[in-house]
This record gives structure tokens, C-alpha cells and sequence, in this order.
């Protein structure tokens, strides 16, 4: 009997939410387990793999798709972008600069590696479909499962951001009721297939979400002093209007690019950063200054 795809998206998004909600710590133990087997699996399929096909082949696989170099680095930075956002919601709690430090850079090191793992199969077999992949290699149960497992840690994880977020606009609110309320939004998202949209999705993020990297980067180097003491931050306005408008104008630049109305590095989502980046510095300094 073939079970609907959405009541297993609901299933799997109430118990991830409920996981978030009641059961963070578990999920902190269990993902020192998963992460280990999920980095061994991987190793064992890209092994599978090179028994099948010959490496010097992979590196010569012609594209089987329309996308340019530039759009394509916009949509894997839309896919992985908002990792820097929730970075401070993933090191609030270390006792050190070093720590914290510590603690991403696994990201830095490993994700690519990661990237570069999945990326194999789906080249030698031509499929994006992982689990299509997993039962050509035979491994379809073991990968089942492990994967089920790694995304529930992720996703209970990127929950947690998202009160902590939504924690700082929305005060009035607990923290349960803002975890029901954006389970309950990702819940509709997962029962309503947006994963058949994902690509356009992630190229979304990357324009709009790059430009904030520009901010982030202006202001730390340029503006502040890379000082933000809490009795510092208190004292700014509470609207950024130098950051918001060069937010704005950075999504604007990176959409024409994607357009190709204009190109100023062939990729949308760095067109955007930069664009943010100069405007947030140029308003900052002498447009709008003391409102950034």
C-alpha cells in the first residue's frame, strides 16, 4: 500500500516540530551518532561508485542542463546563505571566541567535502534524485534511514533558528507558541510539495539573502570597528535605513543580473553582495549617517 507523500511530510514535520519543542536535548545526543554514520555512508557511496565508473570520466561529463556557471553558483550560495544568519544561534552558548570559532568551522571544512560526496554519484548516474541513486547502488534501506534520521536533526536544528529569529521581532509571544506557529508554516510548505519548487526556492535566497552578507560585511569592517559590545548596540537606532535600502538595492542588482539585464561579475548573488556592500558603506558614511 502506497502511502500519501503528504501525510508522511505531516507526520514527519509534527514530530520534528514536537522534537524542537520538547526534545532538543535528545536530538543534541542522537546527532553526534548521526553525523559520524551519515560522514561514513557517504565515503561508502562515493567508493560504490568509483567501482563503477572511472574518475577521470566524472571530471568529463558533459552538463545535462541549461544553467550558466553564475546561476548555478547563485543557487548552491541561495541553498547555504542563510547558514551565516544562523550561525549566532549555533554559537550563542560557547564560552570563547575560540569556541565559537571552533564550532563552524566544521561547516567551512566539511560542507564542501559533503558537497563534493553527493555531487559524485548524482555526475556518474545523472540523476538528482538521491534515493533513485541509493537503489541503484543497492543501498536504498541503510540510506532510508540514515537519511531520515540526518534530516530530523537538521531540521530540528534550523526550527530552534527560527524561534530564536522570530523571538526578536515577536516578543509578546513565547517561544512555544512561535515553534508551533513556524512548525505549523513549514508543515503547509512540506504537505504542499515545495520541495518541487526548490530550485527556484534557494535562487530566491540567493538574490535576496547575498546582499545581507554585504551588509554584514560593510558594517563589521568598515563601520564599526568589528565592536559590538551590547552597551554599543543599545545605543543605535532601531531601524538600519542605510542597511535596508542597501539591502533593497542589492536584491535589486542581483535580479537584473539573474535577468541578465546587467552583469557585473557573470554571478547574481555576488552582483548582489557587492552592490550591498557599497551602498551600505557609501549610505552609512555620508548619506545617512547616524540611521545605519
Amino acid at each position: 500500500m502506497a502511502i500519501p507523500r503528504a501525510l508522511c511530510a505531516f507526520v514527519g514535520c509534527v514530530a520534528m516540530s514536537l522534537t524542537a519543542m520538547y526534545g532538543f536535548r535528545f536530538i543534541e545526543r542522537f546527532s553526534s551518532l548521526a553525523v559520524p554514520l551519515l560522514a561514513l555512508f557517504m565515503l561508502y557511496v562515493v567508493y560504490l561508485v568509483l567501482q563503477r565508473i572511472q574518475l577521470q570520466d566524472l571530471w568529463s561529463a558533459p552538463g545535462a542542463g541549461g544553467m550558466s556557471v553564475g546561476l548555478a553558483i547563485s543557487t548552491v550560495v541561495g541553498a547555504n546563505i542563510l547558514m551565516a544568519v544562523s550561525g549566532p544561534d549555533l554559537t550563542r552558548y560557547a564560552r570563547t571566541g575560540l569556541e565559537g570559532v571552533k564550532s563552524v568551522s566544521g561547516l567551512a571544512a566539511g560542507y564542501p567535502l559533503i558537497m563534493l560526496a553527493s555531487g559524485i554519484p548524482a555526475l556518474a548516474f545523472a540523476e538528482s534524485d538521491i534515493m533513485k541513486i541509493m537503489v541503484l547502488l543497492g543501498v536504498a534501506l541503510p540510506a532510508l534511514f540514515i537519511l531520515v534520521f540526518s534530516t530530523w536533526t537538521t531540521n530540528t536544528v534550523n526550527l530552534y533558528s527560527a524561534v530564536l529569529t522570530l523571538a526578536a521581532s515577536f516578543r509578546r509571544f513565547s517561544d512555544k507558541q512561535l515553534a508551533m506557529a513556524a512548525g505549523a508554516l513549514g508543515t503547509l510548505g512540506a504537505v504542499l510539495g515545495i520541495m518541487d519548487v526548490f530550485l527556484p526556492f534557494v535562487l530566491i535566497l540567493g538574490i535576496a539573502a547575498t546582499p545581507i552578507a554585504g551588509v554584514y560585511i560593510a558594517d563589521f569592517f568598515l563601520l564599526s570597528g568589528s565592536d559590538y559590545r551590547l552597551e554599543r548596540l543599545s545605543a543605535r537606532p532601531p531601524v538600519g535605513y542605510s542597511a535596508l535600502l542597501a539591502w533593497i538595492a542589492g536584491t535589486g542588482v542581483a535580479a537584473a543580473a539573474n535577468q541578465e539585464l546587467l552583469a557585473l561579475t557573470t554571478v547574481p548573488a555576488a552582483d548582489g553582495m557587492i552592490s550591498a556592500f557599497v551602498l551600505h558603506a557609501v549610505l552609512s558614511r555620508w548619506v545617512l549617517k547616524g540611521k545605519r
